[in-house]
Parts: structure tokens; sequence; C-alpha cells
């Protein structure tokens, strides 16, 4: 298929509405929109555990202060997954140059910091199935932030002690591989659409990337009948009522005639763009229009909105040295040593 946007046009974007507001960060930035390849029970299942990450995502994050991490369950269902209390305790630092199974050896010299200080905390339950990927539902917010100098690799080393689930499984999501192709943020809805013929006016707008190609997802159901469509594409919601059916939910920074709907008011394309570097992480606001003589007045419905992002990094697989994270871990104790691997849990910090 011909690309229908090019990577230049699309980055304008950028210009006046640029990035989300970086209040948030997950990490690896492959996990966004993503379930992980596997699970690991490894931190919260045993009655003692430890885990350490070090963190190469955080450096160029922008984010000056970490003042919580947050975990999140494996998808499906786990009837083992009931809610538990654990001590646990949360020190952070910098990571030495060197990444071993020593846990004590992987701090920079004079860096290691309590970050949460040793408590009983409750864990979520997590037997319900969630949506895919589940959200970071198990957050801990630190007794004071870390300073997070932007130069250096952070580490954060979680340690768990008595904890009441019996070593019944707790799984964590878990990347043991770099995905194929990654997710922008899982859309948000803005609004309602305006009632058609077809029934509500309804858009789907997503993105993906493997590891050369960002492809969009633009699709309608309950739109006119055989009517022409256009999606607007833009970088703020304005909210506005411009004398329609619906409010306008994106601006008019470009504009893309998408084709007609079928008979029953449906429409579908992914249109593959060439990635570029320029493309990571932009903040995208999208609404479609179509022809409909059946509203009052102007002659056109509008969908709802979605809110998104591209994709942070492209997909596509490869060496999970990609995930900029190292990792020790034991489910046994608390050390002197672990298991050494460059797979993750993926978290989400918050500044």
């Amino acid at each position: 298929m011909r690309s229908i946007v090019s990577p230049a046009i699309l980055s304008t974007l950028v210009i006046g509405s640029s990035l989300f507001a970086q209040q948030t960060l997950v990490s690896p930035p492959h996990a966004v929109g993503v379930e992980g390849n596997s699970s690991s029970g490894v931190t919260f299942t045993n009655p003692t555990t430890r885990t350490m990450q070090s963190d190469g995502n955080l450096v160029t994050a922008g984010m000056p202060l970490l003042r919580s991490i947050a975990f999140r369950r494996n998808s499906g269902a786990q009837a083992s997954a009931t809610s538990r209390t654990v001590d646990v305790q949360i020190d952070m630092g910098y990571s030495a140059t060197t990444f071993t199974n020593t846990f004590a050896s992987n701090y920079e010299t004079g860096t290691q910091t309590t970050v949460f200080t040793n408590k009983n905390i409750t864990l979520p339950d997590w037997t319900a199935a969630p949506p895919t990927p589940a959200d970071f539902d198990l957050t801990i917010k630190f007794d004071k932030p870390f300073i997070n100098d932007g130069k250096r690799i952070p580490i954060w080393d979680i340690t768990c002690q008595n904890n009441s689930g019996l070593s019944a499984s707790y799984s964590m999501d878990w990347f043991s591989s770099v995905p194929t192709a990654t997710k922008g943020e899982r859309p948000e809805s803005l609004g309602t659409g305006c009632k058609t013929a077809n029934g509500t006016f309804t858009y789907t707008f997503e993105t993906e990337a493997d590891a050369t190609t960002l492809s969009v997802l633009y699709a309608f159901t309950g739109a006119a009948s055989n009517a022409p469509c256009v999606a607007l594409i833009g970088g703020t919601d304005p909210n506005l009522n411009i004398g329609l059916c619906a409010n306008l939910r994106s601006d008019l920074t470009f504009v893309l005639p998408l084709g007609a709907s079928d008979a029953t008011g449906t429409f579908g394309i992914k249109a593959p763009i060439p990635w570029a570097a320029s493309l990571a992480g932009l903040k995208l606001i999208s609404q479609g229009i179509c022809l409909d003589a059946t509203q009052p007045g102007l002659p056109f419905a509008l969908s709802n909105g979605v809110k998104t992002t591209t994709p942070y990094v492209v997909g596509g697989g490869g060496a999970t040295t990609l995930f900029k994270i190292d990792r020790v871990w034991t489910n046994t104790g608390t050390g002197p040593t672990g298991t050494l691997s460059t797979t993750c849990a993926p978290v989400l910090w918050t500044n």
C-alpha cells in the first residue's frame, strides 16, 4: 500500500503541541501498549526475594524526580494471585560501570539510598483477567523522591520479606524478547460521535511500528452509508461546538482524505509510513468526519475523537540489550548474589 502521509508532514504535529507532558514513563518503552511475551513471579511470590534493575531509559527521560514505581500483572486470569501482604524496602542509586550478579557491587560508590523504608504493604488482587496489557496498578509511592541527574543510569532495588501468599504464584508482566511491533499509548476516546442511520459514528485510531515502518489504523463504524470521509489529525483537543452533531475534538493541523464508507457505514485502512526518528512519541488527537445528508443543518457527521501517541521506539525484535536494562534477582533470599539477565519486568515511573 502506498504511504498516504509522509514523515515530514506528520512530524510537524510537534509544532505547538509537542510530546505528552513527561509526568510518567513506561520502561522499557517497548512495553507501552504491548503485553510482554512471558511472565515472572520472582518478586512477589516467594517468602523472601530481591530484584534489582538498572534503567538506562531514565537517563534522557527528563524526569529529575522519581516519586513512585508501579508494576503490572501478567495477562489472563491468575487464580493464585490473591491479595497478600509483604514487607518491602526499595533502595535506589546509580549503576556502576560494570553490572554483575553481586547486588552491592552494582551501585556506584556512595549513591545507594533508601527511598521506601521497610514496611508492610498490601498487594492488589490480581485474580481476574485484565485488559491486555494490564494497567500499572501495583504502585509504591516513595517516602522521599529519588533525584535523577539525567546523566548516570539509575538502579532500583526491591527487597521483599514475610510474604503472606505462601508461595502462591503472583506473576508480573515480563519481556524476555524484544517485540516485533511496538504501539503508541493506549487510545483514549474523547466524547461521543454523531448518531447516523447506521448507529453511533465510532472511530478507531491506533499506531504501531516494526523495525522500518509506522502503521496507522483508521477505522469507522456507524458512519453514513457510502459517504466520503476524512481524518482530522492534530495535537490538541479544542472540544469546540461548531454547529455539528458532535463537538470538534481535533485541530486541523492535517486533513487526510480516507475514501468512502461502505453500505453499512464501515471503513478501515492501515496506512504505512516509513519510520523516522522524528516520529517517535508524537502526541496525536484524531477525529473522523464524513458527509451525511440526513444531519440537520450542515451535511456532515463527526465521530468521537481519539487521543494516542506514536510508538516511542520501533519493534522488530533484536537483542534484549535494546531494553537498556540490566537485572539481577534472587527468589531464595536477599543476596549477596543472584541471577543476571537483560530481560525485564516493565515498570511505570512517576515524577
